[in-house]
């Protein structure tokens, strides 16, 4: 809503998409006793990338996440967006060391220069998109 107070945004196992390939996204709708209807859902899902895209998104997903689906954790190709695969579980994104070098390193971008990810040395590290 306000992009002209973010720089870039850098996401850590979230879903963009439908939330309902979430493995929680049944118990969470048992805890909140909520009533999502297939609207509501399509809106949302509509929502999170309606085309308007004005800062540039890092999505870093891993296969081995257990809450959130690789395929719901990346992004759509877009000139400003890219999807990073690591391994880590949902809560162990914050405390994985290559996690965090990746945050830093998208961060330290310069304003208005951000280019996709392309350190070769952590190739081995980064698991290729499946």
């Amino acid at each position: 809503r306000y992009p002209d107070l973010v720089r870039q945004v850098v996401t850590m196992g979230t879903p963009f998409g439908d939330p309902r390939a979430t493995s929680i996204y049944a118990a969470m709708q048992r805890i909140y006793k909520a009533e999502v209807s297939a609207e509501m859902l399509d809106e949302w899902v509509g929502f999170t990338f309606n085309g308007d895209l004005q800062v540039p998104i890092t999505a870093l997903y891993s296969l081995s996440d257990g809450f959130v689906g690789a395929g719901i954790a990346r992004v759509p190709e877009h000139s400003l967006m890219e999807s990073i695969a690591v391994m880590a579980s949902h809560v162990g994104f914050p405390f994985n060391p290559l996690v965090r070098f990746l945050l830093a390193e998208r961060l330290a971008q310069a304003e208005n220069q951000w280019a996709p990810y392309q350190c070769m040395s952590l190739k081995p590290f980064v698991h290729q998109p499946v």
